[in-house]
């Protein structure tokens, strides 16, 4: 679980070929829980965030932003999001409709979890991951779980589609949930 300071990097540059599923619960409002975009206040690439000043939803979908009151998203409470190029699907029910513009054809920002890339913008978001998978042209790419490094004691998310695990690329630590 994120405190609003920690965050992954997946290494990834998404592109429209990509789709995302992740079983989520969001702790704040007013801060990106993934994604990337090139253009923070033009185009947004492919992110997922929560509005300050009414607690609805939002994403992005490489033609532009908008902030959606009927995604049913709501803090502190577990769900299931999948993104792909054509919408939005809560709790497999679509609540938004898109195709991405020709010019997501690759982004330039790596795509990260626990805040969006936003070209150095800090729009870190409090959110509990149980996992997160990442597709493209539906094939597994990365499917990330939250883990402790027996090592060391370090917490952070294992990929195990590359057996890697990824460390915090933000500041202080993850806190650990229940061990199952």
């Amino acid at each position: 679980q994120s405190t609003g300071t920690q965050y992954i990097d997946t290494g990834v540059l998404v592109n429209t070929n990509y789709s995302v599923e992740a079983k989520m619960n969001i702790k704040n409002t007013g801060y990106a829980f993934y994604g990337d975009d090139t253009n923070y206040t033009a185009i947004k690439k492919f992110t997922l965030f929560i509005a300050t000043t009414s607690g609805t939803s939002g994403w992005g979908d490489g033609t532009g932003s908008s902030v959606h009151s009927g995604m049913g998203i709501t803090k502190n409470v577990d769900f299931v999001v999948k993104q792909d190029k054509t919408g939005i699907f809560i709790n497999d029910v679509k609540k938004v409709n898109f195709t991405p513009s020709s010019s997501l054809v690759s982004s330039d920002y790596r795509f990260y979890l626990f805040r969006g890339n936003h070209e150095g913008y800090e729009s870190l978001g409090q959110s509990k991951i149980y996992y997160f998978k990442m597709y493209e042209n539906d094939i597994l790419v990365r499917y990330f779980i939250p883990a402790r490094r027996n090592s060391d004691g370090v917490l952070g998310m294992y990929d195990t589609v590359s057996g890697t695990f990824f460390t915090n690329a933000g500041s202080g630590t993850f806190v650990a949930g229940q061990e199952i």
